[in-house]
């Protein structure tokens, strides 16, 4: 679901007024916000659902492609790696003498979405989102709303063996919310 979509089903929950007059940009801002949150929860908790492989050769010196948050393993021609170091968020290093295939599996970073961005996650994930940016907006206490979102993402991972596919069902009905004020 793009972004836009997720905003309006947040809209819809908050039933913005034209006593408080939330724009789409505040709620994106709060979606940023709430999407880097589920990020480091996503790396702790479910890390099979966001990890990113990266495979190069060197010397024991790999830059990866994006910055991340997390390294869950360093393998050098098939051997893991204990004794690394990760600098920068992105360079990783270790003691070696020859050229090897390196692969890295990691947690990448998320980058700042814009409205028409697509959110790249499952159905359950996104109201996970929209919950976060309605929580924002009534300025309730997101502790409890964390608390639950890492047992959701534990039965979540707990359901898919670790193996993604099975969660991966997508889609919501569309409710023909339409706001017309996503103009710039």
């Amino acid at each position: 679901m793009i972004i836009k979509e997720l905003l309006n089903r947040a809209f819809m929950q908050i039933d913005d007024t034209g006593h408080e007059n939330y724009t789409p940009y505040k709620l994106l801002e709060y979606y940023n916000e709430g999407n880097h949150l589920l990020n480091h929860l996503l790396a702790s908790v479910f890390p099979s659902y966001v990890k990113r492989t990266y495979t190069s050769t060197g010397i024991g010196k790999l830059e990866l492609p994006t910055n991340c948050i997390a390294v869950l393993k360093v393998t050098a021609d098939g051997q893991e790696i204990a004794d690394y170091t990760v600098s920068q968020l992105k360079n990783i290093a270790f003691d070696a003498e020859t050229e090897e295939i390196i692969e890295v599996e990691y947690v990448p970073t998320v980058d700042y979405m814009t409205l028409d961005d697509e959110s790249g996650y499952i159905a359950e994930i996104e109201t996970m989102l929209v919950d976060y940016i309605v929580y924002r907006v009534m300025q309730m206490d997101i502790n409890g709303l964390v608390a639950m979102w890492q047992a959701r993402l534990s039965e979540l991972d707990n359901q898919s063996g670790g193996n993604t596919g099975v969660v991966m069902a997508r889609g919501y009905y569309d409710y023909g919310s339409q706001r017309t004020d996503y103009g710039d």
